[in-house]
């Protein structure tokens, strides 16, 4: 699933801007909904990431902040306020909540359409679910190559879906792995899109697999 700080590194939502709760971007996120009030909590999703314009509560403080308060409480994902002529500014006190809770909270400028943030987080989300099936699926052939190649079922089925992948029908095949030194502490996911890259300029086919070392010292 889709993680907040996933979000905030495309550049089609570079008009949020995180002023509180940063520590809690590891969140999933699981879909978007616009929220005007607090009694319409209930009907939000957790991992959802809302947004409100404060349409119904024209700077009221309060309210906003018991808003925020059952938002973080229905288990969301993060908040997004619209800030202009309804939330002219975000008071100290959703600040200094969001981050004793790890909670994201995040401004965005009136003049952005909540329409086209709507529909950016939308096809980000799906675009992630497509990614993160297309990675099991390699993940799920990879382990059938190397376990179970030599049950019949596979030896036939394998090769199609290698095929599927740009793999040349009899192609050789081999394993590379990478580990860090024993002495070292960092895994080796710090070093994922050099190495990525260095067989894309080496390999012309390969299915890259993501594998966490925890080291024990």
């Amino acid at each position: 699933m889709a993680t907040i700080s996933d979000l905030l590194l495309e550049p089609e939502f570079r008009q949020l801007h995180l002023i509180a709760g940063e520590k809690g971007v590891y969140r999933q996120l699981s879909g978007i909904n616009v929220i005007e009030s607090a009694d319409l909590i209930p009907f939000c999703r957790p991992n959802e990431l809302l947004v409100t314009t404060g349409i119904q509560m024209k700077n009221n403080a309060s309210q906003l902040e018991e808003l925020i308060s059952k938002s973080f409480e229905k288990k969301v994902a993060g908040f997004i306020i619209n800030t202009g002529p309804y939330i002219s500014q975000v008071p100290l006190t959703i600040i200094q909540f969001a981050n004793q809770n790890h909670f994201p909270i995040f401004v965005m400028d009136w003049n952005y359409r909540i329409a086209d943030l709507l529909k950016n987080t939308f096809q980000f989300i799906s675009l992630k679910q497509q990614s993160l099936h297309e990675q099991q699926s390699d993940e799920k052939l990879l382990y059938n190559l190397i376990f179970r190649y030599d049950q019949n079922i596979f030896r036939t089925s394998i090769p199609q879906q290698l095929e599927k992948r740009g793999f040349p029908k009899g192609a050789e095949l081999g394993i590379i792995t990478c580990t860090t030194s024993s002495s070292s502490k960092n895994s080796i996911n710090r070093y994922t899109a050099i190495i990525f890259y260095e067989f894309q300029k080496r390999y012309n086919y390969f299915l890259p697999q993501n594998i966490t070392i925890n080291s024990s010292s």
